[in-house]
Parts: C-alpha cells; structure tokens; sequence
C-alpha cells in the first residue's frame, strides 16, 4: 500500500544485541520482502556509470531546488512537486524485528554544514533525505508527470547511501555480506500513470548499491501509452542500524524516442 498522510507514533527502538558489532541471521529473507518488490541484490558488485541524459528534463524540481513543504508531520519534508511514500509492515526477512517496516523521516538539505564533508549534495544547492535510526525503511517519492502517448521515456537519478552502526560519516560499516546487502535503490515507472509503488505496473530497475559516494540508479525505459506516467524513487534498507540513510538528486526524465 502507499501512505502518504498517514501519521503514526515513532516505534519502540529496535533491542541490538550489540551497539558495535551486530550482525543479523539472513535466513529466509531473500523471499519476503514487502509487496511489489523488485529481486534483491544479493551482492556488493559495482556498477558501471551510464552515459548522462541530455534533453528537457519533464520532473517538476528534479534537482530539489525549488522548495519543500511538510506532508502531515514536521518530520516529513517533501520537495515540492514531489509526494512520499512509504511501507509500513512487518520484517518478514527478520524475525528478531518485532517492529518491522516504519514511517521514515525526509528533508530537503542544503549545502551547509554537516553535509560538507562528506559531500552530500551530488549538484546545485540542495538534494533529498530520508532516513531511519534503528529502522528498516522502504520508501522513497513519486512524481506524475504529463506525457506524450507513443514516446520513449528515459529515468535515472543519482543516490548514496550512509549505512551505519558507527558514527563516522566518511564510511558505511560493511564488514560482513549483511552489512553490504543492507541499503538498495531503484528508480522505477508506472506507464499507466498509476500511484502505488507496489503495483505490477511498475517498471523497475535493476538493483543498485551506493555507498558513501554519488552514483547513478538507472537509467530505464517505458514506452508511454497514455497521457501520464509516475516516476517513482526508491531506498530500501534491511537491518535496524543506527544510521540508515538515503540521500538522492538530480532525477531526470527525458524521452528519447
């Protein structure tokens, strides 16, 4: 399901046996992910970066410049032109998790201090945050866009990851294969113009892992067929660690056909 105004109260914190070194079981998790979710990445393998898009970008602020407005809570900062979404639901993957999948928090950042160093913003003045301490976190944002019926179109955007039990910002903790499995990104498209992430409908990419440094997620092609499509972002992380935290810019949807 999407929740997009729905207001809950922040979960428990989840019990680490450790605040150092935790590492969970992985033991059937590769098949219960929340609905609508595209094959996991199982490993840390890179990913060669495509070619940049070039053309008239169809996302309203796909930079993240042009302002953000709250959506429901004080926590929830959206860039304008934009709407979360998230899943809220069990941890079918973990069955330590008695919390499960919870509301995350987003904000729009700016290029101040503590996202200098390291760099947080991949372009321009501002990029997108969402993020969750001692939460597993599904969610990302969706934005329809008005197009021409028989065109091409093609979506990708740039993300990283800060995945942590530390609090060293430079690095992600990635010492076992769970800890590198944990954050994943896709950029996915509804050529019906459809909302739900979760739908059958939606295309997705495959599978990307940025940690610590910009990369691109993407690109994709849909063929249109109607008036509309919805672009949807999307950051997944697995395990509750102290720091599990998404940041994302410079989304663009050009055609190309």
């Amino acid at each position: 399901t999407i929740t997009t105004l729905t207001l809950t109260v922040p979960p428990t914190l989840y019990t680490m046996e450790s605040s150092t070194a935790w590492s969970p079981t992985r033991t059937g998790r590769a098949t219960q992910d929340p609905p609508g979710t595209p094959p996991p990445l199982m490993t840390s393998a890179f990913i060669p970066t495509p070619l940049p898009l070039t053309g008239e970008n169809l996302l309203i602020n796909g930079s993240f410049e042009d302002g953000s407005h709250e959506q429901g809570a004080p926590e929830l900062s959206v860039p304008d032109g934009w709407t979360a979404w998230w899943f809220e639901g069990p941890a079918l993957h973990d069955p330590r998790n008695d919390v499960g999948y919870g509301r995350p928090e987003m904000r729009v950042i700016a290029r101040v201090p503590p996202f200098l160093d390291p760099p947080r913003i991949f372009s321009g003045q501002q990029a997108f945050q969402a993020f969750g301490m001692y939460r597993v976190v599904d969610c990302g944002l969706y934005q329809t866009v008005d197009v021409e019926p028989g065109r091409q179109v093609e979506l990708v955007a740039y993300a990283h990851a800060w995945s942590s039990q530390q609090d060293d910002p430079h690095q992600s903790d990635l010492v076992t294969q769970d800890d590198m499995d944990n954050i994943v990104f896709w950029v996915g498209i509804d050529p019906t113009g459809g909302q739900d992430w979760s739908s059958a409908s939606v295309v997705w990419s495959q599978p990307y892992q940025r940690y610590d440094i910009y990369g691109p997620v993407g690109p994709i092609v849909v063929s249109t067929s109607g008036p509309q499509v919805t672009v949807f972002l999307r950051g997944r992380a697995l395990w509750p660690f102290k720091h599990n935290d998404m940041y994302w810019d410079d989304a663009r949807l050009i055609y190309v056909q």
